[in-house]
């Protein structure tokens, strides 16, 4: 009686050990999130808006470079995180506005999984 309780005892530890140590399932990624982007002209200003289509917030890297052309650089991001969703949209500013000159944004967008999930240059002006 006491060896079949030993043997009882011990396939409930392989069975056990074994459930504990199993790998886990990798994680599978959502679909990545689509953006939509907005662009408005103002007489002293350029209102530029990059909407996640989520509800959540959510954290994505972005990077974006302004420029006038013809003209200097006017504002370079690389790499910085935000948190976004539909009620908080990524929104770029160009304050100061010349009437005759044309306004560039170059923006790459990145999910939490490295995904490139928005990529676009975006002209305005002139």
């Amino acid at each position: 009686m006491f060896g079949a309780v030993a043997v009882f005892s011990l396939l409930i530890g392989f069975v056990l050990g074994g459930y504990v140590s199993a790998p886990e399932e990798p994680e599978v990624s959502p679909e990545p999130t689509a953006f939509t982007a907005e662009s408005s002209l103002y007489d002293e200003r350029i209102v530029h808006t990059f909407t996640p289509k989520v509800d959540q917030l959510l954290e994505y890297r972005v990077s974006y470079h302004v420029q006038s052309k013809p003209g200097p650089s006017i504002e370079t991001v690389e790499n910085r995180t935000e948190s976004l969703s539909s009620d908080t949209p990524l929104v770029i500013e160009i304050e100061n506005r010349e009437p005759d000159t044309e306004y560039w944004v170059d923006i790459r967008i990145f999910d939490e999984f490295d995904r490139l999930v928005f990529d676009a240059r975006i002209s305005v002006g002139r």
